[in-house]
């Protein structure tokens, strides 16, 4: 919760009552005159579009939160020009500015991970890099990509989809090999995809998304996976140890 300081702090930004609020990241573009020109360029132009703007060049970065609107991504797409080259991100809405490290957070993760995602569209929500950020090592994108989809799969009544999701993964997106696999009809296959799509919002048929939930299958295994037994030594050294056998 915000504390009497960061309320104050906020009013006198004027962005106590502002709600819907997004954070923004990219590159600063190459402006005469340095960061100042570039954050007002940015503030004047998110303006003219009716959006509230806080506007900061950190580093090689060019980072803007925008308030009031629940289309943020329609208003970046009018001010895109104000970016440098390369991904602008945004991350997700959320009801105001004290909750905004959280839209922060992900989106400077996905800009971080969006070099792994070379035809990416420039403008992208930092949900759409989840497979990326999770790679990178991000455990809140992690999380979000077991809980969408491996858990969903693996509920009860559900475990038929998550035997689908794999075989099909498996057999490179095959329907007839697929359903060998499991010993059903093509037409079974075809239903089952179409419940895995209505469970997790991830389409196995399109390849972009089909790579996500083989991460999140991946990761979801990962996580249910008993923990190792706590070494007690190299194993070469543990090996030495052992008396030799007499025959």
């Amino acid at each position: 919760e915000a504390d009497d300081s960061m309320q104050s702090r906020a009013t006198a930004l004027g962005w106590g009552d502002v709600a819907d609020v997004t954070f923004v990241v990219g590159s600063p573009p190459s402006t005469a005159g340095g960061a100042v020109p570039a954050v007002d360029d940015l503030r004047r132009s998110v303006r003219q579009h009716g959006v509230e703007a806080l506007a900061i060049v950190q580093r090689s970065r060019l980072i803007a939160i925008l308030g009031g609107t629940r289309e943020a991504s329609r208003v970046v797409e009018q001010v895109a020009d104000c970016f440098g080259p390369g991904p602008i991100v945004l991350g997700p809405t959320v009801p105001h500015l004290f909750a905004a490290g959280r839209s922060a957070r992900a989106a400077l993760s996905g800009l971080s991970a969006a070099a792994a995602w070379p035809d990416a569209p420039r403008i992208l929500d930092a949900d759409s890099l989840l497979p990326e950020r999770a790679l990178a090592g991000d455990p809140p994108a992690r999380r979000v990509l077991v809980d969408r989809i491996h858990r969903p799969l693996g509920a009860k009544g559900h475990v038929p989809l998550l035997q689908t999701a794999t075989a099909y993964l498996e057999s490179g997106g095959s329907l007839e090999a697929t359903a060998r696999a499991l010993f059903v009809h093509p037409n079974t296959v075809r239903y089952r995809l179409g419940r895995i799509s209505d469970v997790t919002g991830y389409d196995l048929t399109t390849p972009r998304e089909a790579w996500a939930v083989r991460i999140a299958l991946a990761l979801g295994r990962l996580s249910n996976a008993p923990a190792p037994a706590q070494s007690l030594g190299h194993p070469l050294e543990e090996s030495s140890k052992l008396s030799p056998s007499t025959s």
